[in-house]
C-alpha cells in the first residue's frame, strides 16, 4: 500500500530537513518546496555564497527585534530598534503579517521563514518571489498559505496593481536592489521602486533588514549612497510616495501617497 502523506505533513517534513540547523543545499542542486495541496515549486541554488535557508527566527531578529546575532562574526549587533520586540511604532506583528493580508517576500529562497510564518498566521496569504524558482505560477490573492513564484522583484510582472499589503525583505530586494551590489544588472533601484509601488496597496508596509548600513561598520558597494541614517535611500523612497516610520538603523516604510 502506498503511504499518502498529507500536505501539512509534507511541509513539516520539509521544514525539519531544510531547517537552519541542517546542511544547506549545494550549488545547482534542485529541491522541491511543498506548499500544500500538492502545490509547490522547485528551487535551484546558483551561487555558493548565497544563504537561502534563513528561518523565521532569523527574519524576526532582522525585522522586529532590538538585536540580532551576527553568526558570521559571533557578535550581537543592534537591529531595528523596536520597543518591546513585537511592535513597530504602534504596529504589531499581527498588523503587519496577520489575517487576510497579502504578504510578499522579495527573495524567499528555500521559503523556510514563509512556511513557518504561515503556521503562525494561517489566514494570511504569503507569496515568495525568487528568480531561482523553476515554475511561473498564477497567483491567488485570496488563498491563505504560501505560494512561490518565479519572478523578478524589479518587474513583478505576475502581480496585479494594488494587490500587496506588506513587503518583507531579508537580504533580498532591498539589499540587492538599493543597498548592495546589483543583483539584476538589467535594472536600477528606480525600476525596483516603481515595481513595488505599482503593486502595493495604499498604506502598504515594507520591512527590510539593515545589515549593510555603513553605521554597522560594514562597507559594501552600493547602488545608492549609504550614510549613517540612510538619507539617500529615504529620499529615493519618498520620491515614490513612501514615508519612513523608524529613523534609526531600519528600513521600515509605509506607502502614503498612491
Amino acid at each position: 500500500m502506498v503511504e499518502i502523506i498529507e500536505p501539512q505533513s509534507q511541509i513539516s517534513q520539509y521544514l525539519r530537513s531544510e531547517s537552519k540547523t541542517a546542511k544547506t543545499i549545494e550549488v545547482n542542486q534542485r529541491i522541491w518546496i511543498p506548499t500544500g495541496d500538492n502545490n509547490g515549486n522547485y528551487f535551484i541554488k546558483k551561487n555558493e555564497n548565497w544563504i537561502t535557508n534563513r528561518d523565521k527566527k532569523y527574519y524576526d531578529q532582522q525585522l522586529f527585534y532590538d538585536e540580532f546575532i551576527d553568526d558570521e562574526n559571533k557578535v550581537i549587533r543592534p537591529s531595528r530598534l523596536k520597543d518591546d520586540n513585537r511592535t513597530i511604532e504602534g504596529w504589531s506583528r499581527e498588523d503587519l503579517l496577520g489575517p487576510f493580508r497579502v504578504v510578499v517576500d522579495l527573495g524567499s529562497g528555500q521559503a523556510i521563514a514563509l512556511l513557518q510564518y504561515s503556521k503562525e498566521f494561517p489566514q494570511t496569504t504569503f507569496i515568495g518571489v525568487d528568480d531561482n524558482y523553476q515554475n511561473t505560477l498564477p497567483l491567488n490573492y485570496h488563498h491563505p498559505g504560501v505560494q512561490l513564484v518565479k519572478d523578478n522583484w524589479s518587474k513583478l510582472s505576475l502581480f496585479k496593481d494594488n494587490s500587496v499589503d506588506t513587503f518583507i525583505s531579508v537580504q533580498g530586494g532591498i539589499t540587492w536592489s538599493c543597498e548592495g551590489p546589483k543583483y539584476d544588472r538589467t535594472s536600477t533601484p528606480d525600476d525596483f521602486l516603481a515595481s513595488i509601488t505599482r503593486v502595493a496597496k495604499e498604506n502598504c508596509f515594507l520591512l527590510a533588514d539593515s545589515f549593510y548600513y555603513s553605521d554597522l561598520g560594514i562597507e559594501k558597494p552600493s547602488r545608492l549612497k549609504i550614510t549613517d541614517n540612510g538619507e539617500e535611500i529615504v529620499a529615493k523612497f519618498k520620491q515614490y510616495g513612501w514615508d519612513r516610520i523608524v529613523l534609526n538603523k531600519s528600513a521600515f516604510f509605509i506607502l502614503t501617497q498612491k
